[in-house]
Order: structure tokens, then sequence, then C-alpha cells
């Protein structure tokens, strides 16, 4: 049999393991998610093609203004609260102790204010949360974990925010930006990888990358 294989891969970053790049020499075709991955595969002399994902706006849109907050009052969050969002899993490629920082140097200015970390596992097999915010002193009380939100719908999750952020060393393509995006709310990316095509040219915000 003539079996065409088509290899459709994210790209988090580069340079790109050897290992990687070897399992897509012997491919038909090649998909990537951004144009990002689709530049660091032709430096590794594979050819691919993108195609962006996508996601439902019919069912990850804003709520009216009145029923997001009567959302929030029904969650407990006061009206002028100022709530961040990160949905993502915990890993150690996720910028969670920069994500923490930036939002607790916010935080100092803006009391009212409150992070919500909707990722599973919150200290297992990624970064120990609680730990970390004991180490430099930040007040866990302003953080809300999975089990606060699991109960909304995504796109409840979304409405609940002001803005939605994943900040990342390596990713290959955050639908969380674009489904919060779909949802009205202001994404923050950083400016790597994926993250600048999601939320460059205005789109979002983007975060400068460490070295």
């Amino acid at each position: 049999y003539n079996v065409k294989q088509v290899v459709i891969t994210g790209v988090d970053g580069k340079p790109i393991s050897p290992r990687w790049i070897s399992s897509l020499e012997s491919a038909s075709a090649v998909v990537s998610f951004s144009q990002f991955g689709v530049d660091a595969l032709a430096e590794e002399g594979i050819t691919a093609t993108q195609i962006t994902p996508g996601i439902d706006s019919s069912h990850f849109c804003p709520m009216p203004a009145d029923d997001r907050l009567q959302l929030r009052r029904t969650m407990g969050i006061d009206d002028d609260t100022f709530v961040l969002l990160t949905v993502a899993q915990n890993q150690h490629r996720k910028a969670i102790p920069h994500m923490l920082q930036g939002f607790f140097q916010f935080a100092e200015t803006h009391p009212d204010s409150l992070f919500i970390l909707d990722m599973l596992p919150e200290t297992l097999n990624g970064w120990d949360i609680p730990a970390l915010c004991n180490q430099f002193g930040w007040d866990v009380s302003k953080l809300w974990f999975h089990n606060m939100v699991q109960d909304l719908s995504m796109p409840e999750r979304y409405n609940l925010c002001d803005a939605q952020t994943v900040l990342s060393h390596r990713e290959g393509w955050s639908l969380p930006l674009v489904e919060a995006m779909a949802c009205g709310v202001v994404s923050l990316a950083m400016d790597w990888c994926s993250g600048t095509e999601i939320c460059g040219d205005g789109k979002g915000i983007l975060v400068d990358p460490l070295d």
C-alpha cells in the first residue's frame, strides 16, 4: 500500500530537537499551527504548511453586561474588583512565577484584585504555587484555583475576568488566548513563538520574553 503520512505538529520554540526533525523527514506533508512553526521548520529543512486553529465564536462570545455583572456577584466578586485569569496546564514551561510576580506587583497599587489560576494540578507535576507565594511573601488569599470555578462553563470563566494571560517560555499555540479574545477579554502573551501572532498588531498585549 502507498500510505501517505501527514504530520500535524505544534512548534513551541527554537532550536527544535534533532529527534523531532528526523521524525518529520519521511512525512509526505507537515502541518504546523503557527507561522513561527513553519519558519522554524524551514530553518531545519522541513517544508510545512500553516493551518491556524480556530474556535467556535457562537460558544465563546461576550456575555451581556448585566449577565456578566450578575455572574460576578454570584461568585462573590465585587463589581470593581480587577480579575486576572490564566487557563493553562500547570507545567514548568509555563511562566507561572513571572505571571504571579506581575500580578502581585499590580496588586500593590490595586489591592482590590484577584488572580484565578484555572489549572490542574495546583501543586503536582508543575509549579508549587502556594510554596512560591510563601517564598516571595505573596498573599495567596488573592488567588483562586480551579476548584473555585470548576462549576462554570469555559465561556463563563472568561467573561468573569477583565484580562486573561498565558505567559509561556515555549508555546505551540494557546487556544485560551483566542477563546478569551472571542469573549471580549484582553489577552496577554509572551512576545515569542505563537504568542506574537495571537496578541501582536494590537490584538492583545505582548510581554517581553526573558533571554
